[in-house]
């Protein structure tokens, strides 16, 4: 009886000890199936991952679509008021001031359906952007293109900025991802911005009218202290960028 009861114990201890061998042979091949990945699958993962990044930052901090862009009231509301300035002064100062980079607007194009007549309520001369600038709070007058903007912005679409600043005009746009860089091809409606020195600082801001021929077309104040409309080669270094109300 002994003997049997001798047997069975070296039976079962055999076996526990084939089933420690077996969990620790298969603990190790967990282990060994759990080994950090070759280096350069973790390169290409770090790339996916911070290209993946960059387009979700762009698509969130990045400019607005142009495809939700339609500035044509505000265009329409720059080339009346440049309507209603010409009637003011019917002729033509010759030799009016010239701007590196400038050509003449094709003949009639001006003329738009509406604009013949003097907005109601423009008691200010339109002599020197009075106009313009009073309605901005000065007293005097400033350099007015920006109040010019500012005023033609403010009659189409509600929470614009009242300035006569071109910077504050870039950062109110900046603010609002509705500011683009010079690269981009611009629609009617669009702010054009225009640095002359060429040393990184807004120096004057207009309308766009339209494109045609590699020209933008600007509807702008205090052109030679006056409403004019002027095209730019689309290539010209003095354009700064555009901006979009939307």
């Amino acid at each position: 009886m002994k003997n049997i009861y001798k047997q069975l114990r070296i039976i079962l201890n055999s076996n526990r000890a084939g089933r420690w061998k077996r969990g620790h042979y298969n603990t190790r091949r967990r282990f060994r199936a759990a080994e950090p990945a070759p280096p350069y699958i973790l390169i290409l993962f770090l790339i996916a991952f911070a290209l993946a990044a960059g387009l979700f930052s762009s698509a969130l901090h990045g400019p607005r679509s142009l495809s939700e862009f339609d500035g044509s009231a505000l265009r329409r509301i720059a080339l009346a008021e440049l309507a209603a300035f010409e009637i003011e002064h019917a002729e033509t100062p010759a030799g009016a001031n010239n701007v590196a980079g400038t050509t003449s607007a094709p003949a009639g194009a001006n003329n738009v359906a509406g604009t013949t007549s003097i907005p109601a309520g423009t008691s200010a001369s339109y002599e020197n952007g009075e106009k313009y600038w009073r309605w901005c709070g000065f007293e005097s007058r400033v350099d007015w293109c920006a109040c010019f903007v500012s005023w033609c912005m403010n009659n189409c679409y509600s929470g614009c900025p009242v300035t006569a600043s071109c910077s504050e005009l870039v950062n109110w746009l900046r603010g609002r991802r509705c500011w683009y860089k010079s690269n981009v091809e611009p629609l009617p409606g669009m702010l054009i911005f225009f640095d002359w020195e060429n040393d990184g600082a807004c120096d004057h801001v207009g309308i766009v009218d339209c494109v045609a021929d590699g020209q933008v077309y600007v509807v702008e104040g205090n052109y030679g202290d006056r409403c004019a409309r002027n095209g730019y080669r689309l290539s010209a270094r003095e354009i700064y960028g555009y901006g979009t109300v939307m």
